[in-house]
C-alpha cells in the first residue's frame, strides 16, 4: 500500500491505495483515529466528475466530533483503477453485473479496515463505533449497490462487516443515483450537451450542480414546487481557486460515466434502490440493524430535490399503510439554504448533523435487533 501524508491550513490527511483482491485499486484519503476507543469509522464515496479531494474540509471537523473520516476515489478516478471498456459497456447497458461487482469490490474495501483492527465495535445502544457508510450524488450508485446486491457478496466477506455496518447515509442522491424519473421541466445540463466541446460539456455541468435554487415549495411534493432557473452568480465552484479546480475535478471520468442513452441502468438502479431499502427479503435478513440518514440542503438542483421528495413520500406511503416495519429505517433532514455542497459550504455543520443522524431510529425492528445482538 502506497501511502503519502499531505496537509496546510485547512487539510490533514494521509493518502493512500488500497489493492482489492482482483487486482483493483482504490485511492483513500484518511483523517486517521481520533484518541478514543468508540469512534465512528464514516467511509464516503464521491460524485460525478468531482473526488474526494473536494470533502478536505471536512477533516478538521472529523476527530472533534469522534470520526475517522476515509474519503475514497471511485474507480476511474484520480488514483483510482480505470474501467475497462467491457465494464463501461456493461454499465451503458444497465447490466445487473456492473451493480453486484460494485457492491463486492466496496465490501472489500470495508474488509480491509475490518481485518486491520481499525474499525472500533458497534455499542449495545449502536450509537457509537462501527462504520457508518456515506454516497453523494451519484456515489449513492456505489454505496447502495453494497447494500442491494448484498445476496451475491461472498459469504465470508458479508459475516466480517456485517457486524460493523450500521448506518448509510443518502447525501443528497441524484434522481439517476435512486432511478427515479426527473421531474418534468428539469434543467439538467446533460440534456443539452449536443455539439459543445468536453471541457463546455463540464463547465456547464459544474456551474449547474453548484449553484443555488430557492425552491417555492418543497412541501407540495410536486414539480410546481421546484425551481428550474438557470444558474444563478453565487455557485460554490467559484469559491474555489486554481489550484483546487485542478485537485476537485477529474472531467474525463465524469464524461465516461454519463451513458449515451441513460434509461437502462435508471431501471436497474431503480430496482436496486427499492431493493436496498424497502424489500423485506433483503432487509431483514442482510444489514437488519441498518439505519438510513437521507440528507440533502433545500437549495440543492431540481433533480435532487425531486429524489428527496419522492423517495420521502414512498417511504411515507409505507408508514401510512403500515408497511414500513421491514424497511430500512430512515431519517430525512433538510438543511435550510443548503445546497449541493454541504460539505464545502458547511463543512464543520455537515459532520455535526451526519453524526447525530446516523443514531438508531428507534422502530420496533432495530429494537429487535439490538436485544439479539445483546443476547
Amino acid at each position: 500500500m502506497a501511502q503519502r501524508a499531505a496537509s496546510d491550513e485547512h487539510h490533514l490527511f494521509t493518502e493512500h491505495t488500497l489493492e482489492l483482491p482482483d487486482g483493483i485499486r482504490i485511492l483513500y484519503l484518511d483523517s486517521g483515529a481520533p484518541s478514543t476507543d468508540n469512534y465512528t469509522t464514516l467511509v464516503s464515496f464521491h460524485g460525478t466528475g468531482l473526488n474526494s479531494y473536494g470533502f478536505t474540509k471536512m477533516l478538521p471537523h472529523a476527530h472533534p466530533n469522534n470520526v475517522r473520516l476515509v474519503l475514497c476515489n471511485r474507480r476511474d478516478y484520480r488514483g483510482s483503477t480505470p474501467y475497462m471498456d467491457a465494464e463501461l459497456a456493461e454499465l451503458y447497458a444497465g447490466e445487473q453485473s456492473f451493480q453486484d461487482r460494485l457492491g463486492i469490490e466496496l465490501a472489500h474495501v470495508l474488509t480491509h479496515f475490518v481485518r486491520k483492527g481499525d474499525v472500533r465495535p458497534v455499542s449495545e445502544d449502536r450509537t457509537t463505533g462501527g462504520i457508518v457508510l456515506m454516497g453523494w450524488s451519484s456515489g449513492n450508485n456505489t454505496t447502495l449497490a453494497l447494500i442491494g446486491s448484498a445476496s451475491v457478496l461472498p459469504r465470508d466477506v458479508y459475516e466480517e462487516i456485517e457486524p460493523y455496518l450500521r448506518g448509510l447515509v443518502l447525501y443528497d442522491p441524484s434522481c439517476m443515483a435512486l432511478g427515479i424519473p426527473r421531474p418534468q421541466g428539469d434543467n439538467h445540463p446533460s440534456t443539452s450537451l449536443a455539439g459543445t466541446t468536453r471541457e463546455a460539456a463540464f463547465a456547464k455541468f459544474l456551474a449547474w450542480v453548484s449553484a443555488f435554487y430557492p425552491h417555492p415549495d418543497i412541501a407540495s411534493g410536486s414539480p410546481s414546487g421546484l425551481c428550474f432557473a438557470e444558474p444563478g452568480e453565487r455557485q460554490t465552484a467559484k469559491l474555489w481557486t486554481d489550484a483546487e479546480m485542478e485537485l476537485f475535478c477529474d472531467t474525463d471520468a465524469g464524461i465516461r460515466s454519463w451513458a449515451p442513452d441513460p434509461a437502462p441502468m435508471q431501471a436497474t438502479l431503480s430496482t436496486q434502490t427499492h431493493k436496498a431499502l424497502f424489500d423485506p427479503a433483503l432487509t431483514t435478513r442482510y444489514f437488519p440493524g441498518l439505519t438510513v440518514l437521507y440528507i440533502a440542503g433545500d437549495q440543492t438542483p431540481s433533480s435532487e430535490i425531486w429524489a428527496y421528495m419522492e423517495l420521502r413520500r414512498l417511504y411515507r406511503a409505507l408508514e401510512d399503510s403500515g408497511m414500513s416495519a421491514t424497511a430500512r429505517p430512515m431519517r430525512f433532514v433538510l438543511v435550510p439554504g443548503g445546497n449541493h455542497f454541504l460539505h464545502y459550504e458547511i463543512p464543520e455543520r455537515f459532520v455535526q448533523d451526519i453524526v447525530p443522524g446516523c443514531m438508531p431510529i428507534m422502530s420496533k425492528f432495530v429494537r429487535k435487533y439490538i436485544q439479539i445482538q445483546a443476547s
